[in-house]
């Protein structure tokens, strides 16, 4: 940006910080940096998703914003908010499972991540990549008894022997 003295000559190269504008070449210290306008455009996103709650686009520009500035709670308080939007059960699966997600990958909540697994299995049974997940977390969490049960609950759903011998 730049500003102009009253008479609308001697223009000065102008750069935006936290106090306002700052002449280009000033100290940096003032200055806003990227992950401060993020932060800042992440805050003004949400107060418009609880403005308008619901709204697809809103969440969906936001969950971007959050996800880039690793804003984990956040991310999942956005999700939160589209499983409240939605009935759909296939939306709900996808919404938990990313929930999921965040919640073992990116915050090693081992235990929260298996319990969301499990709501993603009740919003959408057989949902293969949450019974995989959840196969696996069983496993490396050695809760033998629950890996065995998920096992069987997997064969009872499936009719054929074919696909029996498959699963197994």
């Amino acid at each position: 940006a730049a500003g102009f003295d009253g008479n609308g000559a001697g223009r000065v190269a102008v750069k935006w910080g936290a106090g306002g504008a700052v002449p280009a070449g000033a100290d940096r210290a003032g200055c806003t940096d990227v992950g401060d306008r993020a932060r800042d455009a992440a805050d003004a996103g949400r107060r418009m998703a609880e403005a308008s709650p619901g709204n697809p686009d809103a969440l969906a520009a936001l969950g971007k914003l959050y996800f880039r500035a690793e804003r984990w709670d956040d991310l999942i308080w956005s999700f939160e908010q589209e499983l409240e939007a939605t009935s759909d059960p296939k939306q709900r699966g996808m919404r938990l499972f990313k929930i999921a997600e965040i919640l073992e990958q990116r915050q090693h909540k081992t235990d929260e991540a298996v319990a969301t697994l499990r709501r993603v299995l009740e919003a959408q049974p057989g949902y293969l990549p949450a019974l995989q997940q959840l196969a696996r977390l069983y496993a490396q969490t050695e809760r033998w008894e629950e890996l065995i049960a998920l096992h069987e609950s997997e064969l009872d759903g499936v009719s054929s022997q074919e696909q029996k011998i498959h699963l197994i």
